[in-house]
């Protein structure tokens, strides 16, 4: 008889607050899902203004870097330049410049870190390729370094 009386009592309040809990389940669900995904959303948007940003930046160096090279072939002041470029900017990790010649049959190549091997054919690269079928600047997905065999 007590525990009837107990659970006449107790359960009300036990289905008041179910309901409680499932009315603000469905009204705040929504709004909180919402405005998470808009937070997410705003993220995503200033990441990508960031990395737009950048790269329009490491466009524009490529594309001054160009005219420089066009102006003053001399080997040695390329070298110097790229040399500088590489020097005053730390998003640059590796600088490559090459001619049509591959490099194993005695074009130019030269490559800011470390040299490469007379063997070695840029020609053949697939970055070297899309870049020569855009004949623009080409962002190339990440590879295997030939010397380092480290991911670039």
């Amino acid at each position: 008889m007590k525990n009837l009386l107990m659970v006449k009592f107790i359960a009300p309040i036990i289905i008041f607050l179910l309901l409680l809990f499932v009315a603000i389940l469905i009204i705040y669900k929504p709004l909180y899902r919402g405005r998470f995904l808009n937070e997410r959303y705003l993220e995503l948007l200033e990441a990508k203004t960031r990395t737009e940003s950048y790269v329009e930046e490491l466009k524009n160096t490529i594309y001054v870097m160009g005219a420089y090279l066009e102006s003053n072939p001399s080997l040695v002041e390329v070298v110097n330049f790229l040399t500088n470029v590489q020097k005053l900017d730390s998003g640059y990790l590796n600088l490559y410049f090459g001619d049509t010649v591959p490099y194993s049959r005695g074009g130019i190549f030269i490559n800011s870190l470390e040299p490469f091997p007379t063997t070695y054919d840029q020609t053949s690269r697939d970055w070297y390729r899309a870049a020569v079928a855009t004949n623009d600047i080409m962002i190339s997905n990440p590879y295997i370094d030939y010397v380092s065999k480290n991911l670039q």
